[in-house]
């Protein structure tokens, strides 16, 4: 296992690309469940898909620009279900921003940690860290940012059985949800991704598709 710990390579921190629910602790439990052999298996970019909604986590486009900039906010939109055009920059092609590969960051005694990478602009998710509570209360969004390691862009899996799973943030404790008070009560297309208390309801619940 200590391969697998985080380390330094040349000056940056090695991680490995695993599948979805790889490393995932039950809910409420505090061993991981992480194997050498799986946890080195190189993962192919998933869709993440909430389970009320229906809708796949997502770069958020704004009008003719590819969500290519740091800060772009991240949201659900209808999951793209053709072929993956991952690095197109075609704002009518979404697929490549709702492509994501989970990196293993740490293994530690209460769970493992991954960041997400999307695949359009090569960013990780990550708790926006401007608003008033500096990234550590209910409703603070999520956007991308460049990949850095930090707590904010740091995730622990929940499995929740029937191949759903809940992303508990590192630095704040707040889990992934969809936002329920815009609009559409959190059923819509481009509404918004959110951290908040984590509770386990369907808005939390996401698996790959």
């Amino acid at each position: 296992m200590k391969s697998m710990m985080r380390g330094c390579l040349v000056g940056a921190l090695a991680v490995a690309a695993v599948p979805l629910g790889i490393g995932s602790t039950t809910a409420n439990a505090g061993t991981s469940v992480m194997s050498s052999a799986a946890a080195k298996a190189a993962a192919a970019p998933i869709r993440i898909e909430n389970r009320r909604s229906g809708k796949c986590l997502e770069v958020a486009r704004t009008g003719f620009a590819p969500p290519l900039t740091s800060g772009a906010r991240v949201d659900q939109f209808t999951c793209q279900t053709g072929a993956d055009h991952s690095f197109a920059v075609n704002n009518n092609d979404r697929a490549g921003a709702q492509r994501w590969t989970l990196f293993l960051e740490e293994i530690g005694p209460n769970g493992s940690f991954y960041s997400f990478r999307v695949a359009l602009s090569g960013q990780c998710l990550e708790v926006n860290q401007t608003g008033r509570t500096q990234g550590l209360g209910n409703n603070a969004f999520l956007v991308q940012m460049p990949c850095n390691h930090s707590f904010q862009q740091q995730w622990r899996q929940f499995s929740l059985g029937n191949g759903f799973f809940q992303f508990q943030n590192r630095r704040s404790n707040r889990c992934l949800e969809v936002d329920q008070a815009d609009g559409s009560a959190g059923l819509g297309s481009g509404t918004r991704v959110i951290q908040f208390r984590c509770h386990g309801g369907a808005q939390q619940q996401w698996r790959a598709r």
